[in-house]
């Protein structure tokens, strides 16, 4: 099943302005737009190297999920630098291939790069009493489906003790299409979404969506929505069913579905609720593994993109435009 997530979003100047950027996976969930506006950039350069797209846990997942997610960063022909996160897992990367000519960089997290819109947002706009909790479910992709009980996790977040109230839920908006959030508006919980694979502003809405609530949470402890909520001050704590999935098609995301299955296994670190006030222990963690100690100035991340653009990505771009 060959899947075109361009034909996703409606607005054909996105389409093309996309379809420019070096590698697609820079695209999504709008990351390398995020480092651009940070550096000052306009879009139309090109980013030359591969980003992280969330939290990757390499170094607890299984041998077929580390080849095939390697293979997705580090394709055979492609010299590109690839962008991680977390020092452990570039070291841990680094370890496992011993190839001298790898070729990892850690600057943080995209997500820590929010700063030109939360400047402006926070300045336009009034301090919002936090409230509630807001609950990710683990998501779906287009090659696998969540088959996890959800009428069970909605009554499990209704059981909730008061200061947990109101619940919303952020779903993936693949879940949503598929009525996954049937049971959540049932209960009469909001239920939200950040926008698709490609929006620009998923982050930014992830933002937006977290920033009534006191509280966050997730049946998925390797998802990057732990660490993100934590991040924008959120006090989280693991909760809900196992996570269940079935294969739309076989490829490397089969190893994603059977790795997110296992995840209160796999997952390095544990939230527990009755912790959930810890948020010194909280954050030293988030940040961590979203390399925030790892961040670049304004003038370091603009020095930094451009010295990575060569003659044959100017070639490349010119030949798209």
């Amino acid at each position: 099943m060959a899947v075109d997530i361009y034909k996703e979003i409606q607005n054909p100047k996105l389409v093309e302005k996309l379809k420019k950027e070096y590698w697609e996976g820079n695209n999504y969930y709008g990351l390398g737009n995020i480092l651009k506006k940070y550096a000052g950039l306009p879009y139309w350069i090109p980013l030359n190297f591969r980003l992280q797209h969330g939290i990757k846990f390499f170094s607890v997942t299984s041998e077929e999920n580390i080849k095939e997610q390697l293979a997705f960063y580090l394709p055979k022909g492609d010299s590109s630098l690839f962008l991680m996160y977390s020092n452990k897992e570039k070291e841990f990367i680094e370890t496992y291939l011993q190839s001298k000519k790898l070729k990892i960089k850690n600057i943080g997290a995209p997500i820590i790069y929010l700063d030109p819109f939360l400047e402006a947002f926070k300045k336009e706009n009034p301090i919002i009493e936090k409230k509630g909790t807001i609950a990710f479910p683990s998501k779906g992709t287009h090659f696998s489906n969540v088959v996890t009980d959800y009428t069970e996790y909605a009554e499990m977040l209704d059981k909730l003790p008061e200061k947990y109230k109101p619940i919303k839920v952020c779903m993936y908006y693949l879940d949503i299409e598929r009525g996954k959030d049937k049971p959540f508006r049932e209960k009469g919980f909001e239920v939200v979404q950040n926008g698709k694979l490609l929006s620009q502003d998923f982050l930014q809405n992830f933002y937006l969506n977290t920033l009534s609530c006191e509280y966050a949470t997730s049946n998925d402890l390797l998802s990057s929505p732990v660490y993100y909520s934590i991040h924008f001050g959120l006090k989280f704590f693991e909760f809900g069913p196992n996570v269940k999935y079935e294969i739309v098609e076989e490829d490397w995301h089969s190893a994603y579905a059977k790795e997110r299955e296992e995840s209160k296994k796999l997952a390095p670190y544990r939230f527990p609720i009755e912790d959930v006030e810890n948020i010194e222990r909280q954050k030293k963690i988030a940040d961590i593994e979203l390399g925030v100690a790892n961040k670049l100035s304004k003038l370091g991340l603009f020095t930094f993109i451009l010295s990575q653009l060569n003659l044959k990505v100017i070639k490349k771009y010119i030949r798209q435009k």
